[in-house]
């Protein structure tokens, strides 16, 4: 499978040797004549301090505070670069109640973009990408994702985005497997998401090329 639409995983293969993305599992959210967009879900990192702040406070609060999207690998910086292009707007307002508790942030990739939650809660969503797995930005769908917790969601900060044609030359050089997402995949554990996946890819490429059945479970037999 190597078509880079929205709704398959990208799968970093084990040429890839940059730290940003390698051993990185990302999930293709947008696709349209000029850019494929993704974000990256097996990168959970430090929560910038404040940036959950809009969400939880008064919307009369009308102010901006930027959050520059940080290297998941290193230490918080402890301010912000207000010109640096890399920064993320979020609205600033009063902090999480005490009764919250903040959920995790995923580095979604390096280019900067809104807070959004990739999630399997229907009711709250903005769209749809691969079965079961959809995407949401608005305000008051991220609130009643993080308060209710009662299905599962991964909280986003910045993306990763090819032009199609850049992306399908990567893939055609090996540097990513394609596989459809499902919300197995992508809400699964940080540390065994690749590695599975990545064992589920070169199971698949092995089927192809020995012309049998492709198993989903077939690398676990082994």
């Amino acid at each position: 499978m190597k078509d880079p639409s929205a709704g398959n995983l990208l799968v970093a293969s084990t040429l890839i040797d940059t730290p940003t993305v390698e051993r990185s599992v990302c999930l293709l959210v947008h696709r349209q004549d000029d850019a494929v967009i993704g974000v990256m879900l097996n990168r959970p990192m430090q929560t910038p301090p404040g940036l959950l702040d809009g969400l939880f406070g008064s919307d009369e609060k009308s102010s901006q505070s930027r959050f520059r999207i940080p290297d998941p690998s290193a230490e918080l910086p402890a301010d912000s670069d207000e010109s640096d292009d890399q920064s993320l707007i979020v609205p600033s307002a009063p902090a999480l109640p005490s009764t919250e508790t903040a959920p995790p942030i995923h580095f979604g990739g390096p280019l900067s973009g809104p807070l959004v939650a990739i999630h399997a809660d229907a009711d709250h969503a903005e769209s749809e990408t691969g079965k079961g797995i959809f995407v949401t930005a608005q305000k008051d769908n991220l609130q009643q994702l993080i308060r209710d917790a009662d299905r599962p969601y991964r909280l986003m900060i910045g993306h990763l985005g090819w032009h199609p044609d850049q992306l399908q030359r990567e893939i055609d050089e090996g540097w990513w497997h394609v596989l459809p997402a499902s919300a197995d995949s992508v809400f699964s554990d940080n540390a065994e998401m690749w590695p599975r996946l990545v064992r589920r890819a070169t199971a698949g490429s092995m089927a192809k090329w020995m012309q049998i059945p492709d198993d989903e479970r077939a690398h676990e037999l082994n």
